[in-house]
C-alpha cells in the first residue's frame, strides 16, 4: 500500500494530486514502521518513508515557487517538517547500517545513498532558515565521513564534493566553495596537462 502511494505519487503529473499521493505515502510508511516494529520489512519500510520523504520535499519546493503570500508560507513550514523528521530518521538507519553485520557491497551503497540524502535535506533544510549553520556544518560533517567510508574519487566522493561546493556557496565560503567543485572537474578533465595527456594516452582517446 505504501509503495503504490508512491509509485502513483512519481507518476502523477498533476502537481496537486502527486503531492497529496505523497503526503499518503508517507503516512502509511509511518504507520507500518510505527505498528511493526518487528517486521522483517521494517528496514524497507524505513528507506521508503526516507526516500518518500524527499521526493515529497523537492516537489514542494517546486509548489512555493509558483504559490504567494500565506499560501506560500503554509507549504515552506510544511517542507520543514517533512525534511526535520526524514532528517532524524536517517540519523537512526545510518547507524543501524553501520553497526550491522551485514557489510556487504548491497549495504555499503544503502548507507552511502542514505547519508548523501541525510547531507542533501540538512542542506535543504538550512537554506529554509535565517540561521542555518548548524544544519549547513552537518550537512558538511556528514558528506567528510562519506567520503571518509565510500574513498576517494569514487561517485559517491564526487557527489559529496559537489553537495559540499554547494554547501559552501550558500554559506557565501567562496574560495572553500571553488575548492570542491573543482576537486569534482579535475576527476573529469585533470587542470594539470602532463596529467591529462597521461589520462589520454591509458584511455586511448
Amino acid at each position: 500500500k505504501c509503495d503504490l502511494y508512491r509509485a502513483a505519487a512519481v507518476k502523477s503529473r498533476d502537481a496537486d494530486k502527486r503531492n497529496d499521493l505523497l503526503e499518503r505515502a508517507i503516512t502509511a510508511y509511518a504507520a507500518f514502521c510505527d505498528g511493526n516494529q518487528y517486521s522483517k520489512h521494517l528496514p524497507q519500510a524505513e528507506l521508503g518513508l526516507v526516500n518518500t520523504s524527499s521526493v515529497y520535499a523537492r516537489s514542494l519546493e517546486l509548489a512555493i515557487e509558483e504559490a504567494i503570500g500565506a499560501e506560500a508560507e503554509t507549504l515552506a513550514e510544511k517542507r520543514r517538517e517533512v525534511l526535520t523528521k526524514a532528517v532524524a530518521k536517517t540519523g537512526d538507519l545510518i547507524s543501524n547500517l553501520e553497526n550491522s553485520e551485514d557489510q556487504s557491497e548491497t549495504r555499503k551503497r544503502q548507507l552511502y545513498e542514505l547519508m548523501l540524502q541525510r547531507s542533501q535535506m540538512l542542506y535543504d533544510v538550512a537554506r529554509t532558515q535565517d540561521e542555518g549553520q548548524f544544519n549547513f556544518e552537518q550537512a558538511l560533517m556528514t558528506c567528510e565521513e562519506l567520503v571518509f567510508k565510500a574513498g576517494e574519487d569514487t561517485p559517491h566522493c564526487l557527489r559529496a564534493y559537489n553537495l559540499m561546493g554547494r554547501t559552501f556557496s550558500a554559506m557565501q565560503n567562496w574560495e572553500e566553495a571553488s575548492t570542491f567543485f573543482q576537486a569534482v572537474i579535475n576527476v573529469a578533465i585533470p587542470v594539470d596537462l602532463d596529467e591529462w595527456k597521461e589520462v589520454v594516452k591509458e584511455l586511448g582517446l
